[in-house]
């Protein structure tokens, strides 16, 4: 919903004092690693988060499997890919592409990026990759 969010936010939108145009603010998630592999594995992290939550049984950020459980139905898996679909995963090349497409398509003036990373290091490691990956886009 958010490219509709946006849409309806830049046509409905009216010049003040303060705003002579729009101005969007886009926030993904972000987990980026050296190697595509591990941001996957960081991600399945999200991708249990998600399941709780959908189905009504949120608590803390489960740690990260290899394999996510079999038990997933095919409307949650659905659901899983369309909510999730703009986060950023992968090593710096995955995610320098990810944000030029996000760029493009959403035309966000500001980029903020959610961690959901439950190791420290890990989380850390993260964003500075997508530190380095947004001044390089500068």
């Amino acid at each position: 919903m958010m490219v509709r969010a946006l849409t309806l936010y830049r046509s409905q939108f009216r010049p003040s004092t303060r705003w002579a145009k729009p101005y969007a603010m886009v926030c993904v998630n972000l987990v980026a690693a050296d190697e595509r592999q591990q941001a996957h594995y960081l991600f399945s992290s999200v991708q249990q988060q998600f399941l709780h939550l959908y189905r009504g049984t949120a608590g803390k950020i489960p740690l990260p499997v290899t394999k996510l459980a079999d038990n997933w139905e095919p409307h949650e898996i659905n659901a899983m890919e369309r909510t999730l679909k703009y986060s950023l995963v992968g090593n710096s090349d995955d995610i320098r592409q990810g944000i030029e497409a996000l760029l493009a398509e959403t035309q966000a003036d500001e980029l903020m990026f959610n961690g959901p990373i439950v190791e420290q290091q890990a989380r850390l490691h993260s964003f500075s990759i997508g530190a380095e990956v947004m001044k390089s886009l500068a």
